[in-house]
């Protein structure tokens, strides 16, 4: 560690070369103390150094590094918990009249603890699981959408025409699968029509 002025302050090297003993010595005789503890016992010195010499002072100054707390946090019983409610949530999505998009947004929010979900899902591992193996992907969502059209159309007794579903599903287009799904289900209310008569 240099005493050695280096930039602007040569023209009081013995009051900076002072001071920076003076400095030295106090972190010597508190080790383990942090800049704010070292500063409060000698405030004048501190600032002195830092106006004048604040290179020199940021160089020379500790870095106590901070030990984080250790988790108050029990995350095996965070996961049940949070499993159960993901669980009731899922559930109560599904039985919504009309479909909604069953995320990991949507049912964060539904239960309350988006934040949970989007920050610490790493920490819940059973919830994790839970929720890869029944969140919809996109494609899923609307094929369910087409279905719910469907059957709603079969249950007014109105014909399956693919303009009905589009705009019933609130689709954009639809895919292969999509008019595939329709044709099975015109073909299903055509059945159940030759069997009423």
């Amino acid at each position: 560690m240099s005493l050695v002025p280096t930039t602007g302050v040569e023209k009081n090297t013995e009051k900076v070369l002072e001071n920076r003993r003076i400095w030295m010595t106090l972190i010597d005789s508190h080790p383990n103390k942090s800049v704010t503890i070292l500063r409060g016992s000698n405030n004048a010195l501190y600032s002195w150094l830092y106006r004048n010499d604040k290179e020199w002072l940021l160089v020379h100054s500790p870095r106590i590094k901070r030990i984080a707390a250790p988790s108050k946090v029990n995350w095996y019983k965070r996961d049940k918990q949070v499993l159960d409610e993901v669980k009731r949530a899922i559930s109560r999505l599904r039985e919504c009249e009309k479909p909604v998009f069953i995320n990991k947004s949507q049912v964060g929010k539904n239960i309350g603890k988006l934040g949970l979900i989007e920050k610490h899902l790493d920490k819940l591992p059973q919830t994790r699981e839970y929720l890869n193996k029944n969140l919809e992907t996109r494609e899923a969502f609307q094929l369910r959408r087409v279905e719910w059209a469907c059957q709603k159309l079969m249950m007014a007794n109105e014909d399956i025409m693919e303009w009905k579903i589009v705009r019933l599903a609130g689709l954009k287009y639809l895919t292969e699968e999509f008019k595939q799904t329709i044709e099975n289900y015109a073909l299903l209310q055509q059945e159940s029509l030759n069997v009423r008569k």
